[in-house]
């Protein structure tokens, strides 16, 4: 369990700490730098990518990267999976700087696989943007589902590209989105929600008078 994620530093190089439980024996010697490893995943959605760091310390309890790229006012997403029970905590954090964002108080869920219904609760989410309701993407919402430590998404496009599973957007208000199942490609090549998955959810602030995403928030969980 990820309990508290502490974002240091300037420049494009930051130090995150993460505090909390069950993270297990270190899976690699230490110090690893530039470590891609299955059991902690650090990534961005703006656009999907993962992150890479040195890995200076790892106990049951706390993590230590440093080396860890980012703008300011990004959100990051963590993952930390002990190789030993298979147990996975999520977290999330904000780069320090930039302008004033959106909050994600909570998710949650109900159902499962294609008719998984996501609940996001928070503010400074904007008024309902066009193609809500309906399934489709929007340049607004992202949905990611780390599966083995590699996601995919559904629910965005850029303008340029969209993913190809799409989200049933229910409703949206400026402290609630309910999402009510996937469409489009959900259930091929490996693009399945599954228990005990890890999840991350960013909102980009809809802004009156621009169809140009504002600030974005982020929240990570686990599929019950």
């Amino acid at each position: 369990m990820i309990k508290k994620v502490k974002i240091t530093g300037s420049n494009g190089t930051f130090k995150v700490t993460l505090d909390g439980s069950g993270f297990g024996a270190p899976p690699v010697e230490l110090p690893c730098p530039n470590c891609n490893i299955i059991e902690l995943q650090i990534w961005t959605l703006a656009p999907p990518a993962n992150q890479f760091g040195t890995i200076t310390t790892w106990s049951d309890t706390k993590i230590t990267i440093t080396g860890v790229g980012g703008a300011a006012g990004q959100p990051l997403f963590f993952a930390v999976t002990d190789d030993q029970t298979g147990t996975r905590g999520t977290g999330s954090g904000k780069i320090p700087g930039g302008p004033a964002r959106p909050v994600i108080k909570s998710l949650t869920f109900s159902g499962y696989g294609a008719s998984l219904q996501i609940t996001v609760l928070g503010q400074g989410f904007g008024p309902a943007p066009s193609g809500v309701p309906g399934t489709t993407d929007l340049a607004y919402f992202e949905f990611a589902d780390w599966v083995n430590g590699y996601p995919w998404t559904a629910g965005y496009t850029n303008g340029m590209s969209s993913d190809t599973v799409t989200l049933n957007y229910t409703s949206w208000s400026n402290k609630k989105i309910v999402i009510s199942g996937f469409g489009g490609a959900y259930g091929s090549d490996g693009f399945t929600v599954n228990s005990g998955d890890a999840i991350a959810v960013a909102v980009d602030q809809v802004q009156t008078g621009t169809s140009n995403p504002g600030p974005q928030a982020g929240k990570t969980s686990v599929i019950p």
